[in-house]
């Protein structure tokens, strides 16, 4: 089949595309395509032609069609390639995804769960001993507070006996000219044995309020260490 297409101009000057379709007679005919003439007649050859007549600017709007279509078939066709492409990166990408990151997506996982497992069993501990070093020092100032008011007692026996010495001592000037018996010598050396005895008592009670008061103070240490291991760990509020 074979197709021409001729431009023509009707007579009265419009313009318009004559496009002629035909089928050629010159190929030797089948068992199907013979046919009998009658006698007399002379064989007829026939021409099967298909016209079809349309206005120029018809036409020309055709071929921008056409141009259009082969314009965006290009496109289309270039479009395809790039997601030819795009597709085979992301295949290569998914086989690397699959093959290497994810493993070791996989091994950072366990290592991190491994991590969270063994910072989980260091809370509890911590939070058991910071409990623990809690009561401790509650129990401590508690007993600091007794001291406190032992020690604020002592100061008052030290206060009453310095009172009662300097009292004795100026009775003794008073009566040094006239002379001083043996009662107040022994009056003298009791009061001096039991300003020594609330001295030594009270020196000992500050030493030990010193001691629970640091003590106190090494577990607050303790506690605020304990504080700060958890607020890093987002465990308590900051």
């Amino acid at each position: 089949m074979s197709r021409r297409i001729t431009i023509e101009t009707s007579a009265s000057g419009q313009r318009y595309v004559s496009i002629q379709r035909s089928r050629s007679a010159i190929c030797p005919p089948t068992h199907h395509q013979h046919h009998h003439h009658p006698p007399n007649h002379p064989p007829h050859h026939h021409h099967h032609h298909d016209y079809v007549r349309v206005l120029r600017e018809t036409w020309n709007r055709m071929v921008e069609r056409e141009t259009a279509l082969d314009k965006a078939n290009k496109g289309l066709l270039c479009e395809t390639n790039n997601l030819k492409k795009a597709l085979e990166t992301a295949r290569a990408e998914a086989h690397r995804l699959s093959s290497v990151v994810i493993p070791q997506l996989e091994c950072q996982i366990a290592n991190l769960s491994g991590e969270n497992q063994a910072l989980r069993r260091e809370l509890q501990n911590t939070t058991g001993s910071c409990g623990r070093h809690h009561a401790e020092i509650e129990a401590l100032r508690i007993r600091i507070c007794h001291q406190d008011k032992e020690i604020k007692d002592l100061k008052c026996d030290k206060s009453n006996l310095e009172r009662r010495a300097e009292e004795l001592l100026r009775q003794i000037n008073q009566h040094r000219c006239g002379g001083c018996g043996g009662g107040c010598v022994r009056r003298i050396e009791e009061l001096v044995r039991d300003v020594a005895h609330w001295k030594d008592k009270f020196f000992d009670m500050q030493d030990r309020r010193n001691a629970l008061s640091d003590l106190a103070d090494a577990q607050e240490r303790k506690i605020r260490t304990y504080e700060d291991i958890l607020r890093r760990n987002g465990f308590i509020c900051p």
